[in-house]
C-alpha cells in the first residue's frame, strides 16, 4: 500500500473515534500515592462502567501497526496516531478498561518506535507517564498488565528513552502503587531487578533513592512470612504425650498458606539482596553528586542503613537474616570511610545502638519470640565487628572512651535481657576478644607494677567488673587490682554502688523478654530516636 493511501486510510479511520471529553491538563500530584476513597458503608466506590465499543480499540491497533512500520510511514503518520493514542489516555475516566488498556499498550508501542527509528519528536516521555500515573488506583490496577508490559519494552535496550523513563519520578509512582497489585507485584519487581542488574549500570542519583525506597517496601511486604515461620515451627514440635491432638489443634497444624504469600516473601527476601547490592553504587554516586561531600555521603549512606535497619527488625525471620548480612556489608564497606562527628553518629549512635535498642523492646521481640533472639545475638556480633574495623581510626578521636563505655552499657543489657544462655554465653567472648584485640594495638594499655593505670583502662575495668567481674583478671591476670578498691566490684572508693540500675531490674525473675526499662534507659532509647529521626533522608 503506497504511503499516501495509507495515510487517507488512518485520517479516515481516527475520524471515528469518538471525541476526548477531558481538556490537557497537568497536575501536580504528591510523591505519596493518595489514599483509595471509601464509601461510609465500608465498600470502595465503583468505578463508572463505560460501553466497550471494539471499533475504537481496532482502529488504534490498526492505526499503530501502520504507523510503526518504517521510519517513512512513523514520519507521515505518527503524529496524528500518536495524538489520538493519548487523547484516550488522557480521557481514561470515561473510556472502558479495555479501550484504555490497549491504547495505553499501544502508545508504548509507538514510543518504542519512535527510538527504533530515531524520531523522538512525537512523544515528551514525562507527560505520558504523569498522565498514566494519575488514574485511579482501581483503573490503574485494572491495565496493569498492559501498563508494565509496555514500559518493560521501552527499557530493555540501552537507549535515551530508557534514561529517560527511569529518571522520571512518576515512573517510579506507578511501580509504587503498583507493587502490592496481586496481578502486577511480580512484574512490578521484575522492573526493578533488570535496572539494578543492568549493564552498563542504571542506577543514577536520580532514581536511587525511589529504588531503595521501593525495594524497602517489597522486603516489608515480605513481613507476612513471619505466620509462615512460626506455624512451621509449632509443627516440628512434639504433640503433648497425655492424648491426641483435637481436630481443632490438627486444624491449626495446617498449612494454609497460598503461593501468593510465599512469593511475596520470595520478592522480600530478594529486594534486601538487590538493595545489599546498591552498597557498590553509594561511593560513585557520593563522587558524581553536586552536593558537598559530607551532605552526599550523609544522604545516601543514611538512607541505606536506615532501610536495612528497618529490614533487621522485620518479623520474617528469613528477610531479617538477610537484612542484618546486608547491614553488616554496608557497615564494614571499605568505602564506608566515616570522618565527621556526624558520620560516626549515623553508624553507631544512629544504626547500632538503635538498633538493638529496638531489639531489646518486648514488643519487637513478641514479632518473632523463637528468632529474635538470634537477631539480638547478630546485632552484638555486628556492633562488636563494626568497632574492631574502625579501630584504627577511632583510637585517634577524643571521645573513644564515650563511645566505648556505651558500648559496654549495651553489651551488658544484651547479657541481661533475660533470653536464655546464648547471649550469656556471646557477650563476654565478644567483649574478651575486643579487649584482647585493643590490648596488642596499643589502646588499652595495661599498668606495669607501680604505675598508675591510663583512664581508658581503669573506666574499663570499672565498668566491665559490674556484670563481668572475673573477665577483667582472667584476661589480664599480671594487672593486680587497686589496693584502695573494695572488695565488692560493684562499689566505688565511698562505698555508693555503681551497679547501673538496668542490671538490677532485670537480674530478679526475668526469665522472658526484657523487662521495664528504667528511666535512665528510656532518656537513652529517647535520644537515640530522635537521633534517628533527625538524621532521616528528606
Amino acid at each position: 500500500m503506497p504511503p499516501e493511501v495509507r495515510q487517507s486510510l488512518i485520517s479516515a479511520l481516527l475520524k471515528h473515534l469518538p471525541e476526548p471529553s477531558s481538556p490537557v491538563v497537568l497536575v501536580a500530584r504528591p510523591d505519596q500515592p493518595r489514599p483509595t476513597p471509601i464509601r461510609t458503608n465500608g465498600h470502595r466506590p465503583s468505578v463508572s462502567v463505560q460501553a466497550y465499543n471494539p471499533s475504537v480499540a481496532f482502529i488504534l491497533e490498526i492505526s499503530t501497526i501502520l504507523a510503526s512500520r518504517d521510519a517513512a510511514s512513523l514520519n507521515l503518520l505518527g503524529e496524528s496516531v500518536a495524538d489520538a493514542l493519548q487523547n484516550v489516555v488522557r480521557d481514561a475516566a470515561n473510556v472502558h478498561v479495555l479501550v484504555l488498556s490497549r491504547a495505553v499498550l499501544y502508545l508504548m508501542h509507538l514510543m518504542n518506535a519512535c527510538q527504533v527509528w530515531q524520531d523522538h519528536s512525537l512523544f515528551k516521555t514525562p507527560v505520558i507517564l504523569h498522565t498514566i500515573s494519575g488514574f485511579d488506583q482501581v483503573v490503574l490496577e485494572q491495565v496493569a498488565q498492559s501498563v508494565l508490559g509496555g514500559l518493560s519494552l521501552c527499557i530493555q535496550q540501552r537507549t535515551p528513552l530508557k534514561h529517560e523513563i527511569i529518571n522520571t519520578p512518576d515512573f517510579w509512582l506507578i511501580l509504587k502503587n503498583l507493587h502490592l497489585a496481586q496481578s502486577a507485584a511480580q512484574a512490578v519487581f521484575d522492573i526493578v531487578q533488570s535496572i539494578v542488574t543492568s549493564e552498563p549500570i542504571a542506577v543514577s542519583a536520580d532514581n536511587f533513592v525511589a529504588i531503595v525506597s521501593l525495594l524497602d517496601n517489597f522486603a516489608t511486604a515480605g513481613s507476612i512470612g513471619a505466620s509462615v515461620e512460626q506455624q512451621s515451627a509449632r509443627r516440628q514440635q512434639p504433640p503433648p504425650p497425655r492424648d491426641k491432638r483435637s481436630p481443632r489443634h490438627a486444624e491449626s497444624a495446617t498449612d494454609t498458606t497460598s503461593p501468593y504469600d510465599k512469593d511475596v516473601v520470595i520478592r522480600g527476601y530478594k529486594a534486601v539482596v538487590l538493595t545489599s547490592q546498591l552498597i557498590q553504587r553509594v561511593p560513585k554516586l557520593i563522587e558524581q553528586s553536586h552536593l558537598e561531600f559530607e551532605e552526599a555521603w550523609m544522604t545516601y549512606w543514611s538512607l541505606v542503613f536506615q532501610k536495612l535497619q528497618a529490614q533487621c527488625l522485620n518479623p520474617c525471620r528469613k528477610i531479617r537474616r538477610q537484612a542484618c548480612s546486608s547491614l553488616q556489608n554496608a557497615l564494614l564497606s571499605p568505602q564506608l570511610s566515616p570522618a565527621s562527628d556526624e558520620q560516626w553518629a549515623l553508624i553507631f549512635r544512629t544504626v547500632l545502638f538503635g538498633l538493638i535498642s529496638r531489639l531489646l523492646k518486648p514488643e519487637i521481640y513478641q514479632t518473632d519470640p523463637v528468632g529474635m533472639n538470634e537477631t539480638r545475638l547478630q546485632a552484638a556480633n555486628l556492633l562488636c565487628r563494626t568497632f574492631l574495623h574502625h579501630l584504627p581510626l577511632l583510637c585517634q578521636r577524643d571521645d573513644l572512651l564515650e563511645l566505648w563505655l556505651r558500648i559496654l552499657d549495651i553489651m551488658d543489657r544484651l547479657m541481661h535481657s533475660g533470653q536464655g544462655d546464648s547471649l550469656e554465653e556471646a557477650v563476654p567472648e565478644s567483649l574478651k576478644n575486643i579487649l584482647l584485640v585493643m590490648a596488642d594495638s596499643g589502646v588499652l594499655l595495661t599498668p606495669q607494677p607501680g604505675t598508675q593505670s591510663s583512664e581508658l583502662f581503669a573506666e574499663t575495668r570499672k565498668r566491665v567488673d559490674r556484670f563481668l567481674p572475673h573477665l577483667m583478671n582472667e584476661i589480664f591476670p599480671q594487672v593486680m587490682e587497686p589496693e584502695n578498691e573494695a572488695t565488692d566490684p560493684t562499689s566505688d572508693a565511698d562505698g555508693s554502688s555503681m551497679a547501673p540500675s538496668i542490671s538490677q531490674s532485670e537480674q530478679h525473675g526475668n526469665t522472658g523478654s526484657k523487662g521495664p526499662p528504667t528511666s535512665d534507659e528510656r532518656d537513652e532509647d529517647a535520644k537515640i530516636e530522635s537521633h534517628q529521626e533527625e538524621s532521616a533522608p528528606r
